[in-house]
This record gives structure tokens, C-alpha cells and sequence, in this order.
């Protein structure tokens, strides 16, 4: 949130690679720390004494149990990645995944520039504008986790506590975002792409507690796989959304075509949700009674 109206301001002060050697420094310095003080065991730490140590290990006088011999093999095997590719809930988490990533990145690479040259306000302007709509995303996000943890209390269902609230989310996202196309003011579109950013976060729990009640026993491997399909939509939007800026820019089109295809991403991960079954893991073959 504070390093787009933080880049705003720099970039108004000094050049591009001066801000990116800047930003590189805080990089390398954060690694440096990481690298210092984490360690990959409990038990190597510094910090964590015997009695957490026991704590994390359930009780035992062990604090790093050893699996038992007659324990099933861990880890991805070529059975378990089989499953994983025949199950519609497993293709639905990772294709909404990468919708969620799409939209995401609309909104942290294109917003900005969308106000600038949409609007024909200043860089350092829409720098600090783009700062409220990262941050509903991180307030739907709190809200979120509540909600999916209230309602599978309240109904012991992980599909309305799941299910519901992440395809449910991300319409409302949709139906608001889409709703930008009719404002007026750069303030007024920056209030409507807000509050589909806090509806945005707010399915986020959902995708993440569905992916672990799904992995069963393969937690880090199916977040891994889910995160990746993310990730690859991430990485085909902003040269999408280039071109069409390009586009726009030239034939001097529509700026709301942005807008409409931030709203169809949305969309389109609303209804992946249709596919996805909380109650169904991915980490074993399923036998027959």
C-alpha cells in the first residue's frame, strides 16, 4: 500500500533506475536479515526453548519425530498426481486462482496508469490513489478469514463456509468493478475499484482454507500447485493489457474496455467455484466400498 504513493513520489523526484537501485537495496538488505535470523527446524533456532520445542512436537520428548517405519510414502507420487489431474475441484481451486492472480495484477500494474492517462491527473496523483484499493484488498482479506471461520462454526458446512463465500466474493467483485465503468471522477472510480478490491480479498481465505482441506496430507504441494497456476496468470495479463493499452491509446478507444475486462476475470473465477468440493481431498486414490 505505502510503495505506490512511496514510487509516486520518488518517480516525481528522481529517475526510473534510481528507484529501482532503491527498492533493490531494501531487497538485498531484507534477504540478508532473513538468511541471518530463520532457520529451516524449530529445533535450530536460538530463540525456541525446550518446552516450545516439546509444544511443537504434540507433547512428545522428541521435538522432531521421526516418521514410523510402516508410515505410506510422503510426498508427490506419480498415483497422487493422477488423482490430483482427474479432480474437477483440483483443476477449479487452480484455474480460479489464476483469474484471482489476473485481476490482482489489473489492479497493482494498470490502475495507476489507467488514472493517469484515463483521467489526465499526475503520476504522483494516481500514485497515491492506487493506495486505497490495495488496501481494501488487504481489509477484505481480515474480514474474510472471519467470515469462512464463523461459518463453519455456525454450520458445521465446509461447503457454505468455503464454497459459498469465495464465489460469492468474487461476483460481488465483479458486479462492483463493473459498476467503475459508469463513474464520472477519478475519485469516484478509485471508490467503486475499492470496494470490488475488498470483496477481492475476501475470497481469498476461502481459496486457501478449500486448498488445505483439499491436500489432505500434500499441503505445501498442492498450495504450491495452486499458487503456480496463480501465478501464470499473473504473468500473461500485463502483456495483455499492454497491448490494449496500446490500442487504446492510439485509436483513442475506450478506456472502460479495462475496466469490462477486469470485471469478466472476476467473473470467470466466480464460476470456477461451481467446480470446486471442499469436502474432497486430492491426496489419495479413492477406493471403492
Amino acid at each position: 500500500v505505502i510503495t505506490f504513493g512511496l514510487t509516486a513520489w520518488l518517480l516525481e523526484r528522481l529517475d526510473w533506475r534510481t528507484v529501482f537501485q532503491i527498492y533493490s537495496m531494501v531487497g538485498i538488505v531484507w534477504s540478508a536479515g532473513y538468511f541471518w535470523f530463520a532457520r529451516t527446524r524449530p529445533s535450530e533456532h536460538r530463540l525456541v526453548n525446550e518446552a516450545e520445542l516439546r509444544l511443537i512436537a504434540g507433547e512428545g520428548s522428541e521435538a522432531e519425530p521421526k516418521p514410523q517405519a510402516d508410515s505410506p510414502k510422503r510426498g508427490l507420487t506419480w498415483q497422487r498426481l493422477a488423482v490430483m489431474a482427474g479432480s474437477l475441484s483440483m483443476w477449479g481451486i487452480c484455474i480460479q486462482s489464476a483469474f484471482r492472480a489476473a485481476g490482482y495484477i489489473i489492479l497493482v500494474t494498470w490502475f495507476p496508469a489507467f488514472l493517469e492517462k484515463g483521467f489526465g491527473i499526475t503520476r504522483e496523483e494516481a500514485g497515491l490513489m492506487s493506495m486505497a484499493p490495495t488496501a481494501g484488498v488487504i481489509i477484505g482479506t481480515i474480514f474474510g478469514g472471519s467470515i469462512v471461520d464463523w461459518l463453519l462454526r455456525k454450520t458445521g458446512s465446509k461447503r457454505i463456509s468455503r464454497t459459498s463465500v469465495g464465489m460469492g466474493a468474487l461476483a460481488v467483485c465483479s458486479f462492483i468493478t463493473l459498476s467503475a465503468a459508469w463513474t464520472g471522477s477519478p475519485y469516484q472510480l478509485v471508490a467503486a475499484v475499492t470496494g470490488g478490491a475488498i470483496f477481492s480479498g475476501a475470497g481469498s481465505p476461502a481459496a486457501w482454507a478449500t486448498t488445505m482441506d483439499m491436500a489432505g496430507k500434500l499441503t505445501a504441494q498442492v498450495m504450491g500447485i495452486m499458487n503456480m497456476t496463480g501465478t501464470l496468470g499473473g504473468l500473461v495479463t500485463p502483456a495483455a493489457l499492454g497491448y490494449m493499452i496500446e490500442n487504446i491509446e492510439r485509436t483513442g478507444g475506450d478506456w472502460n474496455q479495462v475496466i469490462y475486462v477486469a470485471a469478466g476475470v472476476y467473473l470467470a473465477g466466480s464460476l470456477c467455484w461451481l467446480a470446486i468440493d471442499p469436502n474432497v481431498t486430492v491426496d489419495e486414490p479413492r477406493t471403492s466400498a
